[in-house]
């Protein structure tokens, strides 16, 4: 006793709006809270407890009573739960009855206190409920065995409803658009949380074929409007009862385009010549029918099917080409110009050409070629542009024909194109332009230098008339340096600094390498060394009784003149002429003061026997002045200084020690 009892559920009342209140009618037994209906155990026996709910201006008054029944203190059996609430949906509901343990062996027997709400199996204690909501207490008793008392225990079922719930079921948004050939992505409904399955429709099968179960559309057949509605079905949770729905959207399906084109959309025909039609293509993705039409039809009439055109007169019109709309194709159109001519008179010819067939340009004089003109044009108007075959080699002004560029040297072909016009027909003409290179005259200060074996030879001839700076952006050709006898002297490639090796001679040869925009050229000069020892270290001596100071160079081992002998003879007539072609003279050239003459009969008959190895004496008749140590070299002494064999016939005046004035006069070398 003292236990503390839940009040089955009140039902019915909801309608009024009467106070509801409880009472017991034998508190002795239990005791009841008249607000809430909680019961308290007081002691053992039955009781009634009633609810009642006061009269209100619309309702009358009424009461529901139960009864309870309170046994003494035995031993207390404890469920799992007191209280076990069920949902009732659309269908049968079921309950799970809560478990319990005891220690003792005693029967159990079950009992409902309301059997319209709940039935209960006497021995196992299964539940069946009768669909009724409301409220009913499941009591169990554990009758005495030797070792324990009787023992009791319950809990209360409370059936109720399942609160039912409209499904927030749509698609958002309502209204989209597909196209033939598209991929698609379907729309997903919101089902506000409802397990409820969801089927699709198509409107139009024809147009979107859909999957029932998942609402993927496999493709779109054709154009044209098409709804999509979803159901979702009623569904139940524990709780609750999702009521079915449904949604719906548009798809509007748009069809291919036709990538159709005309191979031209302005065209020119002449009445009584021969006519073609643009070409149509692109447009037999489509099986829509094509047809054509003119805006005028007294200037062109055209075949509704082919397109073929019949010119009627001149004038200009506009053909108008359709392709009809297919379920799955796109209507279009499309329209050319057409101007149709009277006929005209043949053309007249034109075979232009130039006033030369070549012209020449050299690079780097600052300015170009003259271009020849363009001839034999025929009285035509057309408009005469230039080309270039080779722009790398030289470029034209297109419009005027001037040379405006040389690049390089080499051949390019020049062309005029003369337009074709209403009177006369096309023609072209070509020249030949040649582009030479910059000429390059590489020169020297002097051509011959004399060097001494192991002595540097800093005396080399200055280089001038080479190439230089650039031109396009083109440098200059690299210069080098080349001997012909290395053995006696080399050469630095790029600086042309020499080396002395031995005695002998040698060429040095200057070369500059050619570019695109000059020619190559060369040129050269001797170089001759000779030993220390010659002359003993010697340039200048003292030679004859005149006492003057002569220049002098080693050749072979031998010590040479390096300057005419000044000497005077007694033989001079006033006019400074020679009186004798055979005596021995001299004379002064007003213009070479400084130089000293002998006619050849003096000089050369004393030195003209070859065997003679030491030479001929200076003729006594030069008495005091004789030149003591020194003679007349033979020509054989000359010929093995300087590599020169002497030839019948006067050669001999070419002798390099013999340099002539004009005349027979002759300047005198002598060697010791």
């Amino acid at each position: 006793m003292g236990t503390i009892l839940m009040p089955p559920a009140l039902s019915g009342h909801t309608i009024s709006s009467g106070a509801v209140t409880y009472s017991s009618d034998d508190t002795t037994v239990a005791n009841v809270i008249s607000t809430s209906g909680i019961v308290q155990a007081v002691g053992a026996g039955t009781a009634n407890i009633t609810a009642t709910q006061a009269e209100t201006p619309t309702h009358k008054a009424g009461s529901a009573s139960y009864r309870i029944e309170v046994r003494a203190s035995g031993r207390r059996i404890r469920f799992t739960t007191n209280i076990v609430i069920v949902y009732k949906g659309r269908g049968a509901i079921n309950i799970t009855e809560p478990t319990f343990t005891t220690p003792s062996s005693g029967k159990i027997t079950y009992e409902s206190r309301d059997t319209s709400i709940a039935t209960v199996n006497k021995n196992t204690g299964k539940v069946t409920l009768t669909g009724t909501l409301g409220s009913a207490v499941i009591l169990m008793t554990q009758a005495a065995t030797p070792t324990h008392p009787e023992g009791y225990g319950g809990y209360e079922v409370q059936v109720r409803a399942k609160r039912e719930v409209a499904t927030n079921f749509y698609f958002n948004p309502t209204q989209v658009a597909g196209a033939i050939g598209v991929p698609f992505t379907e729309l997903k409904p919101n089902n506000n949380g409802s397990p409820g399955k969801i089927t699709y429709v198509s409107s139009d099968p024809s147009i979107a074929p859909i999957d029932a179960n998942t609402g993927k559309i496999s493709g779109f057949l054709k154009g044209g409007n098409v709804t999509i509605t979803a159901t979702i079905a009623e569904a139940e949770t524990p709780q609750k009862i999702y009521l079915s729905s449904t949604a719906s959207y548009r798809i509007f399906v748009l069809k291919k385009g036709v990538a159709a084109k005309l191979s031209s959309l302005d065209v020119t025909a002449t009445l009584g010549s021969p006519f073609t039609e643009p070409t149509l293509s692109g447009h037999t993705v489509s099986t829509g029918k094509v047809s054509y039409t003119s805006e005028d039809t007294s200037i062109v009439t055209v075949d509704e099917d082919t397109g073929k055109v019949t010119l009627k007169k001149a004038g200009v019109t506009y053909i108008n080409v359709r392709q009809a709309t297919t379920p799955t194709y796109r209507a279009w159109i499309l329209r050319y110009k057409i101007t149709v001519r009277l006929a005209t008179a043949a053309k007249r010819n034109v075979s232009i050409f130039f006033g030369t067939p070549k012209i020449r340009g050299r690079i780097g004089l600052g300015s170009f070629p003259t271009a020849p003109s363009v001839l034999g044009k025929n009285g035509s108007t057309g408009k005469i542009t230039y080309t270039s075959s080779d722009t790398s080699i030289a470029t034209v002004n297109p419009n005027t024909g001037n040379i405006t560029d040389m690049l390089k040297g080499g051949r390019t072909t020049i062309t005029a194109n003369l337009a074709e016009t209403a009177t006369h027909k096309s023609s072209t003409a070509t020249y030949e332009l040649e582009v030479l290179k910059q000429s390059v005259n590489l020169q020297l200060s002097f051509y011959g230098v004399n060097g001494t074996l192991g002595q540097p030879v800093n005396n080399v001839p200055t280089l001038t008339g080479q190439a230089t700076g650039s031109y396009k952006g083109v440098a200059a050709g690299a210069i080098t340096y080349t001997s012909t006898n290395p053995s006696v002297v080399t050469v630095d490639r790029n600086t042309g600094a020499l080396t002395t090796h031995s005695v002998g001679r040698a060429v040095i040869r200057i070369r500059q390498a050619s570019t695109v925009w000059h020619l190559p050229s060369s040129t050269f000069y001797q170089v001759l060394i000779t030993n220390p020892s010659d002359c003993g270290g010697k340039t200048d001596v003292k030679i004859g009784g005149g006492g003057r100071t002569y220049k002098v160079v080693e050749i072979k081992g031998k010590c040479w003149m390096a300057e005419p002998l000044r000497l005077q003879t007694g033989f001079q007539n006033g006019n400074n002429k020679r009186s004798s072609a055979t005596d021995p003279y001299y004379y002064k050239n007003p213009s070479a003061n400084k130089f000293v003459y002998y006619n050849w009969a003096a000089a050369v008959a004393f030195a003209r026997n070859s065997d003679k190895p030491t030479g001929v004496p200076v003729p006594s008749s030069w008495g005091s002045k004789k030149i003591v140590g020194w003679h007349l070299p033979s020509d054989k002494e000359v010929s093995d200084a300087f590599d020169f064999k002497l030839s019948a016939g006067g050669t001999e005046r070419k002798l390099p020690y013999r340099l002539m004035t004009g005349g027979e006069a002759i300047r005198l070398l002598f060697f010791e």
